[in-house]
């Protein structure tokens, strides 16, 4: 992942990525005198995720990531799986069934979650965070 800060809380993100998960490809602070970032400095951090070491290490991180996240979220009982779960309640019409990825279908975890009361508060339809 390129992280490219322009303004407001991207520097921060782009932290964050940096030194916390790890995965993304700061640039350097070449800038031309009037701010703009040469294209050279744009080749570099474009190609470096591509077939640098960076690249694969971060690959390979993301690839871990991605294990944690699906373990999280098939977990049953783990927060993670609940919301999972009524977030796909949501999407289905509260039906209650799902696909499972071998072609037949699996109940829910809990209730049909047609009712707006068992949605997550930051899931209800029609409201915004608060």
């Amino acid at each position: 992942m390129v992280a490219w800060p322009l303004y407001a809380e991207q520097r921060m993100n782009t932290a964050m990525l940096s030194s916390w998960v790890g995965i993304d490809m700061p640039p350097s602070n070449t800038r031309e005198e009037d701010g703009v970032v040469t294209r050279e400095e744009v080749a570099v951090v474009v190609r470096e995720p591509i077939s640098g070491e960076k690249g694969r290490c971060g690959a390979e991180e993301g690839a871990r990531l991605r294990e944690a996240a699906a373990k999280a979220t098939q977990a049953p009982g783990s927060p993670s799986h609940e919301a999972f779960e009524a977030v796909v309640a949501g999407v289905t019409g509260g039906s209650g069934r799902r696909r499972s990825r071998k072609g037949g279908s699996t109940a829910l975890g809990h209730g049909s979650g047609g009712d707006r009361r068992e949605w997550p508060i930051a899931l209800r339809k029609g409201e915004r965070r608060r």
